[in-house]
């Protein structure tokens, strides 16, 4: 992600919004809330909103710790039938904790129309079950009455 810092250790990255993905697949520390240029803590979360349908951040199979801190991922709306709004999906890692962080999904869509069915027939076994819902009708008219 372009504004993170190059050196090695935790992943700083200045103040600011960028319109992309973040994917982790191994244990890293993600810093936000520096000052563009002079790298001081600012406290200014950074903002993580891709303009596109996908994850704002995904942690995929990171065996080691993973810790995001001062930043904030919100997911686009989805724009085409059957999509999803996620901000952040984590699968297969071992621990991935958030501070001061926020996840917020956008508007997802509806699915696709489904194939029309089949009438059907009542069968014997809906007719005894209606009978027998009567029947807890009346019971419990009856308990009602003491």
């Amino acid at each position: 992600m372009r504004g993170w810092d190059p050196q090695p250790g935790p992943r700083h990255t200045s103040e600011g919004t960028y319109a992309e993905h973040v994917k982790v697949t191994s244990g890293v520390a993600l810093v936000g809330g520096f000052a563009c240029g002079t790298w001081t803590y600012s406290g200014a979360k950074v903002t993580v909103s891709p303009s596109d349908a996908g994850y704002g951040l995904e942690v995929a199979d990171a065996k080691a710790d993973v810790s995001v801190w001062d930043v904030a991922f919100v997911a686009a709306n989805a724009t085409a039938k059957g999509e999803s709004s996620i901000a952040a999906f984590v699968h297969g890692a071992s621990k991935v904790l958030l501070v001061r962080s926020t996840l917020e999904a956008g508007t997802g869509k509806e699915g696709e129309d489904g194939a029309a069915g089949t009438t059907g027939a009542p069968t014997s076994g809906v007719t005894e079950f209606r009978t027998l819902g009567r029947g807890l009708r009346a019971h419990a008219q009856s308990c009602r009455r003491r």
